[in-house]
């Protein structure tokens, strides 16, 4: 997904985002999300661990938490220049294989000018 001003976002089989739902994820406060969670598609979820901002890495690992006993999914987001990329993975896919997956898209689109 293109990081764009003023736009939601409609992401197939996943949520209608926000705005300042991802300007959440990109913000400069790293901090605040640890304590007070945040939302994706008006989804509350709980950030597992944030590298996004680490060069070499440029990852953040993000958990949904169950609203009425639904099930919990990991979402991982890779972030190229200008270009997030998420992958959420069905219920019960660990993590780690979708944080290497965001990775490598991420890493292909920064490599390609993105």
């Amino acid at each position: 997904m293109g990081i764009e001003q003023n736009n939601a976002v409609l992401t197939p089989g996943f949520f209608l985002w926000q705005p300042v739902e991802i300007d959440m994820i990109v913000g400069k406060d790293r901090e605040g999300f640890f304590t007070n969670g945040l939302t994706l598609g008006a989804k509350k979820c709980s950030v597992i661990r944030d590298s996004l901002y680490v060069d070499g890495d440029c990852t953040m690992d993000i958990r949904t938490k169950s609203q009425g006993g639904e099930p919990t999914y990991n979402v991982a987001v890779g972030r190229a220049g200008r270009v997030l990329v998420f992958v959420m993975g069905k219920e019960g896919v660990h993590g780690g294989g979708l944080n290497k997956k965001a990775y490598s898209m991420a890493k292909y689109l920064r490599d390609s000018g993105f």
